[in-house]
């Protein structure tokens, strides 16, 4: 694509324009008409394709920018600001933190327990079968893509398990 200022500061003289995995883009700009610019030139670009995006799918994370309140379109339709948004199941927040995240996760590990419940009281299963399940089964749903996340001596608190 070839977007004016797009993307973010990777490294000296490198830049960062997108993340993509199988139908989710993430565009990175760091200010609105690099972003508008990006989400133009991927519009042109996915029409010589015959594909089109939904707008209402899109979402717009706005972090350290100038202009907090920017009016971003795509075909037309504004695109909604947001707080947060999950991408490839992690939540990602404006602030950088990973509280959300951590949340999220507990939330979902507690449900995967829940549904071995009656692994748990399984007489005939022993302990170390048990123990290799959880963390086959419990312990990754907790830690999914944790090795991303900044954290702070409470979050590891509140991981530990």
């Amino acid at each position: 694509m070839d977007v004016i200022n797009g993307g973010v500061d990777l490294l000296p003289g490198e830049r960062l324009l997108d993340l993509e995995y199988a139908d989710d883009i993430v565009l990175l700009c760091d200010n609105a008409q690099g972003m508008q610019s990006a989400l133009n030139q991927l519009a042109i670009s996915v029409r010589r394709y015959g594909m089109c995006f939904a707008p209402s799918k899109c979402k717009v994370l706005l972090q350290d920018w100038q202009d907090s309140n920017p009016v971003l379109t795509l075909d037309g339709e504004q695109i909604e600001v947001v707080e947060k948004f999950v991408y490839l199941g992690s939540c990602i927040s404006a602030g950088g933190g990973v509280n959300d995240e951590i949340n999220s996760r507990i939330v979902k590990a507690r449900a995967a327990y829940t549904n071995l419940g009656h692994l748990w009281s399984l007489r005939d299963a022993s302990l170390a079968v048990k123990g290799r399940i959880y963390n086959a089964s419990v312990r990754a749903v907790l830690l999914y893509s944790c090795e991303t996340w900044p954290l702070r001596v409470e979050d590891v608190r509140r991981l530990s398990v």
